[in-house]
């Protein structure tokens, strides 16, 4: 029997190519990359061995049985690691695996038989044999191809089953790889003395190595180190093996602004240049480049933190010469011990985002180059505040976000005739949240927009499902954000959500803190419209903020809230500002409510200043929509 060998020694030639390129760029060691690796040392074994075998075998008279023997031996071995390694490849590829362990059993049953089946072919001519006449196919030589349907089946299913775990694109060239394999072993079994298998399964790899294995995928193309990608697949995998290192992490403060003081082309060959020093200083710790002027660096067990603190503190504290040009960054560096690594992968990376965020908003970050070690309480924070911005999202998304109402009362008469809504989120584990903690939230991460209108239209569905215009609550106040009201097509949202429910649009009363004020053309192109649409503005919080009188002159506030600070100041100590700014206001034709009302004594003396309503616990907290009948017919 003579064997073709031409597609295995262009096989050999491309394979190279892939080895050149592969072992030149930088790796780190997580599983699947170990099991790359692997599969790349069998599909170079197989390749070689096959070829050697197969000249053996040819010239089967020139040589010894015990030669052939080993070497057809050896082919087999490489054969069935290959296509072994080739599916526990694909058992690697999904971060969050679901249970996939009767195929590791199968798998491994079926390879270890077969490698016994080789193994002992020469006293059993199991796989094959061979006699004076040559090299010939054993009884259970078909067990090959079994093992490799085994291994493709089940490759298949782990690609179905973790089928919302990858990307399409990845979804779809691990799905053509295992297909490369599957043709494979067809052919191989029609034309059975052409050393094909080998190409089709160079083919596979190489579909691998461009869309999975690519190094370039994993670096960092200005700073040579990990990227965000791989530092979340060495993270995650350390936490599952339970392989816990300290975590040093900097940021360059005011990131944002460097760039543009620098420029961007600069701040990069700065950030290239840190790279370097990275690379050098600490060549044994697994270094990450983030985002935004962000490093990580995973420390052995011959790095300390403070040792990395002194080091970088030092050559921070220096500029960095950059094609003549003297740029200096101020940066913010924290560190996470193994021991609190027990947090959970989750909350390891999500802490590491957040304190790193911060360093790089502020002008001083937190610390001014100081090293601010991650305590148990800093951790327990941060991670509460990554827990509410899950739960954020999950209330948003499913429209679970709460309307609680405060009334407001007319100073006058003591009756409630309007109330102001307000959100809250509710979870099982962390239970009713406050707006002080997810309002910033929602703000940063532009969801603040939805949860605005979803508030808008529940207010709006009970105002009219319970009549309350009749029961003597004549408006209802909703809270814009600065984010809300630099949206053009603000006017139209709103007014679409109050004519869906057919409720008079000087029902809705639309507040907005000092905070939105700051680019004043705008909103006031916002503001118009809607009150040309029938809509109530009201000024929140005054007194807090950016307090300016003009703006307020310009812009078409009906009603004034004043700050509750800024009222319990005046009644810790009282003068003549509080009553003038009132009375500046009322003789100006606008409302004045009082907000942070707590003692009768204080409704009584405002009611006397001029405020026209008021507004606090005195009369009642915010309380659930569901409640807020029973608070009315109280009242």
């Amino acid at each position: 029997m003579s064997w073709n060998i031409s597609f295995a020694v262009l096989t050999a030639c491309i394979l190279g190519i892939i080895l050149v390129f592969y072992f030149t760029r930088p790796r780190f060691q997580i599983h699947l990359n170990i099991v790359f690796f692997l599969l790349l040392v069998f599909q170079v074994l197989t390749l070689i061995i096959d070829i050697i075998s197969s000249y053996l075998d040819s010239n089967y008279e020139h040589w010894s049985f015990a030669l052939l023997y080993v070497a057809n031996i050896l082919y087999f071995v490489m054969f069935y690691s290959r296509s072994f390694f080739f599916y526990r490849f694909i058992l690697a590829v999904p971060a969050e695996k679901k249970p996939a362990e009767w195929t590791v059993y199968i798998n491994t049953f079926t390879y270890l038989f077969c490698m016994v089946l080789a193994v002992i072919s020469p006293w059993f001519h199991s796989i094959f044999w061979i006699d004076k006449y040559g090299y010939h196919v054993g009884a259970l030589y078909d067990c090959l191809y079994v093992a490799l349907a085994v291994h493709i089946i089940t490759c298949c299913y782990i690609l179905l089953i973790n089928f919302e775990e990858m990307n399409t694109q990845m979804q779809l060239w691990l799905w053509i790889s295992v297909g490369f394999i599957a043709a494979g072993t067809i052919i191989r079994k029609l034309l059975p003395t052409v050393l094909v298998m080998n190409m089709f399964f160079l083919f596979a790899i190489l579909i691998l190595f461009l869309d999975v294995q690519n190094p370039e995928r994993y670096v960092d193309g200005r700073t040579q180190c990990f990227n965000a990608r791989a530092f979340q697949m060495i993270l995650r995998e350390r936490f599952e093996r339970k392989q816990y290192k300290t975590l040093f992490a900097f940021a360059i403060n005011r990131y944002n602004d460097k760039r543009e003081i620098y420029s961007s082309s600069m701040t990069d060959l700065a950030l290239e240049e840190i790279g370097v020093f990275l690379k050098n200083e600490f060549p044994s710790a697994e270094k990450f480049y983030l985002r935004n002027g962000q490093f990580v660096l995973l420390l052995n067990n011959k790095l300390s933190a403070e040792y990395v603190h002194g080091i970088m503190k030092e050559r921070f504290n220096n500029l960095w010469n950059i094609r003549g040009a003297r740029i200096y960054f101020n940066i913010s560096q924290i560190v996470i011990d193994a021991d609190l690594m027990s947090y959970g992968y989750d909350a390891v990376q999500d802490c590491v985002y957040a304190a790193l965020d911060t360093g790089s908003a502020e002008s001083d970050g937190f610390g001014n180059g100081s090293l601010n070690r991650i305590e148990k309480n800093s951790f327990d924070r941060i991670t509460r505040q990554v827990n509410v911005r899950h739960v954020l999202a999950t209330s948003i998304q499913e429209n679970s976000v709460e309307a609680w109402l405060q009334p407001i009362i007319d100073a006058e008469t003591g009756k409630i005739v309007a109330a102001e809504a307000l959100a809250r989120i509710r979870d099982k584990k962390l239970g009713l949240i406050p707006p002080v903690e997810f309002i910033a939230l929602a703000e940063q991460n532009g969801m603040i927009g939805v949860l605005g209108e979803q508030i808008l239209a529940t207010v709006c569905s009970y105002f009219a499902d319970r009549n309350l215009y009749q029961k003597g609550v004549k408006w209802i106040n909703v809270n814009l954000s600065p984010t809300q009201c630099l949206d053009v097509n603000l006017p139209d949202i709103i007014t679409n959500i109050v004519d869906s429910y057919r409720i008079p649009h000087s029902c809705v009363h639309l507040e907005i803190t000092e905070e939105a004020m700051v680019d004043e053309a705008v909103l006031k192109v916002q503001m118009d419209a809607l009150v040309s649409n029938g809509f109530v503005f009201a000024l929140d919080d005054y007194g807090s903020g950016f307090s300016n009188i003009t703006r307020v002159k310009n812009l078409p506030f009906v009603n004034i809230k004043l700050d509750k600070q800024v009222v319990r100041n005046h009644f810790q100590k009282p003068d003549n500002i509080l009553p003038a700014t009132v009375k500046m206001f009322t003789d100006r034709g606008q409302t004045v409510t009082a907000e942070g009302v707590e003692t009768e004594e204080m409704a009584h003396l405002l009611r006397d200043m001029g405020c026209t309503h008021l507004q606090g616990f005195y009369y009642s907290a915010p309380i659930p929509i569901t409640e807020f009948e029973q608070l009315l017919n109280d009242n």
